[in-house]
């Protein structure tokens, strides 16, 4: 432990050497080759930390100080109370309940127990499911006050012996059972995790091959799979020694009924879902239980549920290549999506995308399969299946078009013609699009993945789509828009229509979350781009009348006086459409109104008394007697000679008060 506290120390300021210098050399004579450090001399060298030249005081955070044996724990104690006694130094020590930090609270350092700290939680957290397991009064009372007692303050505790209490309570049992159960749960975390480990290995043959590969999917998996993702991957067969055979059929029939209950019964309560709905994913439900299974010397590794590294990437990367060769295959249900595609219009396109959201597991597949093929000691299990699924590519079928890009670095097959690799790409573009235009958030990102692109290909979709980003902007998806951008998509892409960037649609449509997105993503500069007639995305905003998105521009210092092909002002438009809220969000920065910004030289006030909405800028101390650019009118004969007796009114109260 004081190696890698003196490690991290050196590592964030190098001049702390100086401490080390002569002791290096010194241990470095002795031993010729490697330094290696007598623990005296590591405590002198950490203790020099109090004396060391620094501008700001230093803070070291030592977790779980309880895991050392107590001689060791006693001793690093000390040299610690020893060193915080420096003034420059301040340090954070986090442990279970032991003797040696009991004594420290007699001492000049301050403890905070956890245990006292958390009780009100936690005996609230308790109270919230006890009375649920249906115990008789006294028997209630007493449980409570065990779990309280024991817990010494670790919620986690607390919710392992809530779910493990469940389980064993839904079977019927006696006071006495109940109280001998609780008894014998151990107060550890790692003594519980093999507890709940024993347990989950009393199990039928299918519900611990199953936790098996629950287990190594969210240990080993580059990413959290989400529930559907993993309920995909369990109905294909890993086992390399298994023929698969590729039906849609078999492949429906072996998907889990009732995922989440699986989920408890097969992960003995150290699997959790996070989040609701189609993004929920599946991963341990503490830190700590995943080391306690990834540790080689772990219980499991002599248990029913043990597993190797290298064994579990190949049977991911097996799983992975088998669901793209299920996917590739011809079914009855899809059987048209499989044909050749010269022909296909929009509602195939769409058919497609649907087609391809039922497959969640693709998108995985497809950006994983690499990293696990590269992480198997032997992957020649692995070239049979490579093989299997070129044979499944019909040349022209959309699913060969999909992965023709993907598969081709994985065959020792000449690439595709020229205009094969180039229909391929049309495709999956046109995919892209597809997916965009419907808000399959899954389908765009394995889509990318495939190797669609963003910009510059033909159209065959539907009018008024534009590029990919416009589309994801003009539907309204953050998330696809986030993930477009994220992959490099051009903030400043304009469609041939109207010229418009994003921020011009954005501001269009009234999109606040997408503004909010593409000014954060540097759009700043953009907010003064013209489109094709001159409009800016604040005029786009003041025309569409979305008040948010005003401010949100005004916010960010948009140049307000810009005029368009037609020389309006985003002020002019404002008070020509009455928009008098509008109006005063623009009047609070840096903005002309006497600026004359027509065909015949009127200026916004012109406009505004003339549609007999000039109060605003009365209110806001405009000129009155300022004639128009051709030296003609001024905003009070305007409205005189068109009769307009109500801003006549108004106008003429104002100067007479003026």
């Amino acid at each position: 432990m004081l190696r890698a506290i003196l490690y991290d120390i050196l590592n964030q300021n190098e001049s702390f050497f100086f401490h080390f210098q002569r002791d290096y050399r010194k241990h470095q004579a002795l031993t010729q080759e490697r330094c290696e450090w007598p623990y005296w001399s590591l405590k002198k060298v950490l203790l020099s930390l109090g004396e060391h030249r620094r501008s700001g005081r230093l803070y070291l955070i030592i977790d779980a100080v309880d895991e050392s044996n107590n001689q060791d724990r006693r001793d690093i104690l000390q040299l610690l109370f020893e060193l915080c006694s420096k003034k420059s130094v301040k340090i954070f020590v986090t442990s279970r309940p032991v003797i040696e930090l009991g004594n420290c609270s007699k001492g000049s350092h301050q403890v905070i127990k956890m245990q006292d700290e958390n009780e009100p939680d936690i005996r609230n957290f308790v109270d919230s499911f006890i009375p649920v397991i249906g115990f008789p009064e006294g028997a209630l009372r007493q449980a409570r006050q065990y779990i309280i007692e024991h817990s010494q303050g670790v919620f986690l505790w607390v919710r392992l012996v809530k779910d493990t209490l469940y389980n064993y309570a839904e079977v019927g049992c006696t006071k006495s059972e109940i109280f001998n159960f609780l008894r014998s749960l151990p107060r550890e975390l790692k003594g519980l995790y093999e507890h709940i480990i024993g347990g989950l290995e009393l199990a039928d043959e299918r519900d611990v091959t199953l936790g098996t590969r629950m287990f190594r999917f969210i240990l080993f998996a580059c990413r959290p799979l989400t529930v559907l993702e993993l309920q995909h991957a369990l109905a294909i067969p890993d086992d390399p020694d298994t023929e698969f055979i590729p039906s849609v059929e078999s492949f429906e029939d072996n998907q889990i009924f009732g995922m989440e209950k699986r989920i408890t019964r097969c992960g003995g309560n150290l699997i959790e879902i996070k989040g609701r709905g189609g993004t929920a994913s599946v991963q341990f439900m503490h830190q700590t239980a995943r080391e306690f299974l990834l540790q080689s010397h772990s219980f499991t590794g002599a248990s029913r549920l043990s597993m190797n590294e290298s064994d579990a990437h190949m049977r991911i990367a097996m799983t992975c290549i088998r669901y793209l060769i299920l996917c590739a295959g011809n079914s009855t249900s899809y059987g048209t999506l499989f044909r050749a595609v010269e022909t296909w219009k929009w509602e195939m396109y769409e058919a497609y995308v649907r087609y391809l959201d039922d497959r969640p597991f693709i998108g995985y597949a497809l950006s994983y399969f690499k990293n696990h093929l590269s992480r198997c000691s032997e992957a020649t299990n692995l070239s049979g299946v490579i093989s299997q699924l070129a044979g499944e590519l019909a040349p022209g079928s959309s699913q060969y078009y999909l992965l023709e890009n993907w598969i081709t670095p994985y065959l020792n097959k000449s690439p595709p013609s020229r205009k094969m690799a180039e229909a391929a790409q049309e495709f999956r573009n046109q995919v892209l699009l597809a997916a965009v235009k419907t808000r399959r958030y899954r389908v765009v990102k394995m889509l990318l993945t495939a190797g669609a692109q963003l910009e510059n290909f033909q159209q065959v979709i539907p009018p008024s789509v534009r590029s990919v980003p416009h589309a994801a902007v003009e539907h309204k998806h953050k998330a696809t828009i986030k993930l477009l951008l994220d992959r490099s998509a051009s903030i400043q892409t304009r469609d041939p229509a109207e010229g418009w960037t994003l921020l011009h649609l954005a501001a269009r449509y009234g999109c606040e979350s997408t503004i909010k997105l593409l000014l954060k993503e540097s759009a700043c500069t953009e907010s003064q781009d013209k489109d094709n007639s001159g409009t800016a995305p604040l005029n786009l905003g003041v025309k569409s009348e979305h008040e948010a998105i005003i401010q949100l521009l005004l916010d960010h210092c948009v140049e307000v006086n810009t005029q368009d092909n037609e020389c309006t002002t985003a002020l002019r438009w404002a008070a020509e459409q009455r928009y008098e809220t509008i109006v005063r969000l623009l009047l609070d920065h840096d903005i002309s109104i006497e600026a004359g910004d027509s065909d015949d030289g009127s200026t916004a006030l012109h406009r505004a008394v003339e549609r007999e909405s000039g109060t605003t800028m009365v209110s806001d101390g405009a000129d009155m007697r300022a004639r128009d650019s051709n030296d003609s009118q001024t905003a009070l004969s305007r409205p005189t000679e068109r009769e307009h007796d109500v801003t006549v009114h108004l106008l003429s109260d104002h100067l007479h008060h003026a």
